[in-house]
């Protein structure tokens, strides 16, 4: 398990994702491709084990939630894998909230986490592309982005009514539009208030 790398990449990585994640309008990729959803937490790949990545941040908090209502302990988030074949490429991921104050049995919406409006952001910064989850609509349409906030292939999501559990993990997932064969790394950017990694390494079955 390798921790998270920082430095320029990653300030750049951070800034595309910032800019992405902020509106879907403008200057866009022909890269999301199409897709059909998928059934509601199906994980299109075995997720549980593995690590690539994981970093421990103090529990986010959405703008939704009342800032006196404030959650506590920390949150683990943990990449898992990033595969690319057939076409897609499948990264899988979890959540580990931890609040030692707070019950075994508190469940919190993820929502109140985090903004689950914006999709999971894959960049290939060697040719400078970026990636959405498949969707069969539109990410840049005004109209058709909303309906890729629930029919795209990425959970949890907007209308996902996931919640999560103290000391427990949440699986997540999403399915993008396969990475260029020469794509060794990528950087993955999770909804907002969720940490940016950097340089996972693609595998190929």
């Amino acid at each position: 398990m390798r921790s998270v790398k920082t430095g320029a990449r990653a300030l750049v990585t951070v800034a595309i994702v910032a800019l992405l994640t902020g509106c879907f309008g403008g200057s866009g990729s022909d890269d999301e491709g199409g897709g059909s959803a998928a059934s509601p937490g199906a994980a299109p790949v075995a997720t549980a084990g593995g690590v690539l990545v994981e970093q421990v941040i103090d529990t986010p908090m959405s703008t939704d939630r009342e800032a006196e209502d404030a959650l506590g302990g920390t949150m683990t988030v943990i990449v898992r894998s990033v595969v690319a074949s057939e076409g897609r490429t499948v990264v899988t991921w979890a959540l580990r909230w931890d609040d030692p104050e707070a019950s075994d049995a508190t469940s919190i919406p993820v929502d109140d986490f985090f903004n689950t409006m914006h999709p999971p952001v894959l960049t290939d910064g060697a040719a400078l592309k970026y990636y959405y989850p498949l969707c069969p609509s539109d990410w840049h349409g005004t109209i058709s982005s909303i309906y890729c906030r629930v029919d795209a292939l990425f959970w949890p999501h907007q209308y996902s009514k996931q919640e999560l559990v103290n000391h427990q993990t949440l699986e997540a997932w999403a399915v993008f539009p396969e990475v260029g064969k020469d794509t060794m790394t990528v950087d993955l950017g999770l909804p907002g208030g969720l940490p940016v990694f950097s340089e996972l390494p693609v595998s190929r079955p």
